[in-house]
């Protein structure tokens, strides 16, 4: 389009040194680079490259996501709860505002497994993982810490909504 097309001019006139540009019309990054060098005739210029970098971008995204969620139910894991619940503390602390963290572990969970077998757990735990993530103000706040446990965040924005949400949950 035409304001993606001065965006990037902008950029280029710009002269910085790298810069990372996405095109949503055709779902494509680029990484820009410019650096000045001595032109033939002795003149300082500024010589831009321009990379298209889909594909890495794309792994990079794929990557990230595997490493932040769980790979059978799709929330995020362990590892992205800690790192989430250290900055709601944080933001909670800066505005003096509340939040809770919710705790679920299913009841008799390893007799599903055993009983009816693992494809049968792990459509349960899918099903369980859709109607946390359906809970309204639960939407991004939702993790599976592994087997057969869950932690729900309830930020600061949600927390006069705490009430409503854990009704939501036992139903």
């Amino acid at each position: 389009t035409e304001e993606k097309e001065e965006e990037l001019m902008r950029i280029l006139k710009g002269g910085c040194a790298y810069t990372e540009y996405y095109v949503p019309d055709s779902n494509r990054w680029f990484d820009i680079r410019s650096s000045k060098i001595q032109w033939v005739d002795g003149r300082t210029v500024v010589l831009y490259t321009i990379y298209e970098v889909t594909d890495k971008k794309l792994y990079q995204q794929k990557v990230e996501r595997q490493a932040n969620n769980d790979f059978l139910t799709g929330l995020y894991n362990r590892m992205r709860c800690e790192h989430d619940v250290e900055i709601y503390i944080q933001r909670a602390r800066e505005q003096g505002g509340k939040g809770a963290l919710c705790y679920i572990d299913l009841d008799d969970f390893k007799h599903i497994n055993d009983g009816l077998g693992h494809q049968y757990g792990d459509i349960l735990l899918q099903t369980i993982s859709r109607s946390l993530r359906g809970v309204n103000g639960l939407e991004s706040t939702c993790y599976r810490m592994g087997g057969d446990e869950f932690i729900i965040i309830v930020n600061q924005e949600e927390y006069q909504h705490l009430d409503e949400i854990l009704t939501e949950i036992r139903n």
